[in-house]
């Protein structure tokens, strides 16, 4: 009696270990939580909490439970295993690369534009008259920063006596705080052999506001103020401490059959409130291809204490031919 109830407790002992066994024996992977997969067979399991796995190539590995998140057989089925904190879970996947955004505009970057633009006049028959003025303007912009360089000349002649003789050169940097809002400096010269001026210099700091900037709509004011130096051929000087007022606007209209502008500048000394010097520049340009342009512009400036003998009106009709990008 004794004798068959051990052989049925063996039998019983073996069937149950069999049922152990048979799973993980069956089982080719397992995976753990980092997401690695390891191939084998399971050997032995203990209550430490540590599983050994043994490779094709012979070589045993003891595997903690807490890291294994699921088993599977040779077809892909998942496995059971008593220990495992979560039974057939599906494995970590491993953290995705972080991927950079596509880079967008460089705020860095500056965009440049311009234009230039020539007219000439010559007349050789009955009365000998020749004219030539020119103009240009190149600006750099980025997100923060704006340069703006230029000139203009005007040259004429009638029949062998000089009516025009003038040159002038411009600088000015802005610095944006908002969308809108920037503050910056500006340098000015002019000659005017005409008008008997060696030279005028106009040097100073200003605040301005930006109301719009599109490619069909421009137009700023700034306000600041004036060092002003003027050099005349009599050989005197006056330096005054002026307000400055600027605006510039340009527009485009008919789906860019045309475009009108307007640039004017203003400065009144402060001990001199009647000495002041107003420049403007009006007119409307057309395109005549792709790059090139049509100008029809009126220069109209007035100086309310010009030197002797001198106008304080000078008006100026120009037609040229230009290019812009």
């Amino acid at each position: 009696m004794i004798t068959k109830n051990l052989l049925m407790g063996s039998a019983l002992l073996a069937l149950c270990g069999t049922a152990f066994l048979t799973p993980a024996q069956a089982a080719n992977t397992i995976i753990l939580k980092n997401g690695d997969r390891l191939s084998g067979m399971l050997s032995s399991s203990d209550q430490s909490g540590m599983i050994r796995l043994e490779s094709v190539y012979g070589t045993a590995i003891d595997l903690p439970l807490e890291q294994i998140v699921a088993m599977q057989d040779e077809r892909g089925t998942s496995l059971s295993l008593p220990g495992l904190p979560i039974a057939a879970a599906t494995p970590e996947a491993p953290a995705p690369e972080t991927v950079e955004p596509a880079a967008g505009k460089d705020s860095a970057a500056y965009e440049w534009s311009g234009r230039a633009n020539i007219g000439a006049f010559i007349d050789d028959g009955n009365s000998q008259k020749k004219a030539v003025s020119g103009d240009a303007e190149m600006t750099a912009r980025n997100e923060k920063n704006r340069w703006i360089a230029g000139g203009d000349l005007h040259f004429a002649n009638d029949n062998g006596t000089e009516t025009e003789n003038d040159q002038s050169l411009y600088g000015e940097y802005n610095r944006f705080v908002t969308d809108k809002w920037f503050y910056g400096v500006r340098q000015d010269f002019k000659i005017d052999k005409i008008a008997d001026l060696d030279l005028r210099s106009k040097t100073g700091p200003f605040v301005g506001y930006q109301f719009f900037e599109e490619d069909d709509l421009n137009l700023k004011v700034r306000f600041g103020s004036d060092y002003v130096y003027e050099d005349f051929s009599s050989g005197d000087t006056e330096e005054n401490v002026a307000l400055a007022w600027g605006l510039n606007y340009d527009q485009t209209f008919a789906d860019g059959s045309f475009t009108l502008f307007h640039n004017h500048e203003i400065d009144t000394p402060f001990d001199e409130v009647d000495a002041f010097l107003f420049q403007s520049d009006s007119g409307v340009r057309v395109p005549v291809g792709k790059y090139l342009t049509g100008t029809g512009q009126i220069d109209f400036d007035w100086d309310n204490a010009p030197a002797p003998g001198i106008e304080k009106r000078d008006t100026k009709y120009i037609l040229k031919l230009g290019y812009e990008w």
